[in-house]
């Protein structure tokens, strides 16, 4: 079943499965990318928001550094980022808008 997640600023969406497969410790690994940000979860993936791109940016080179992969095919594959007021800034086949700028849906 598809799970509802919120967006506020500029989020970032990562794939819970990708988090299991690419971090030692899981979960646990993972939070420790993520001090200080505004970290939500649900059952399929975790958010992180930020106020500008240079957080994202730092954010993203972190993932990258431990194999999270950002584009395939041309597609977001393990993690997206969306614009609370421009939306997805790539296209993905696992992420869609949801009821208003704010809601985004897990497709899987």
């Amino acid at each position: 079943m598809p799970s509802e997640f919120k967006v506020h600023f500029i989020t970032v969406v990562i794939r819970k499965d990708a988090v299991m497969k690419k971090m030692n410790k899981g979960p646990a690994g993972f939070q420790l990318l993520v001090p200080g940000y505004n970290l939500h979860h649900t059952d399929d993936v975790y958010t992180v928001e930020f106020l500008n791109e240079k957080g994202v940016s730092d954010f993203l080179k972190s993932l990258e550094g431990f194999g999270f992969e950002h584009i395939q095919d041309g597609k977001a594959c393990e993690f997206v980022v969306i614009d609370v007021f421009n939306g997805l800034t790539k296209p993905c086949d696992w992420v869609k808008p949801g009821k208003d700028s704010f809601t985004y849906i897990f497709l899987g």
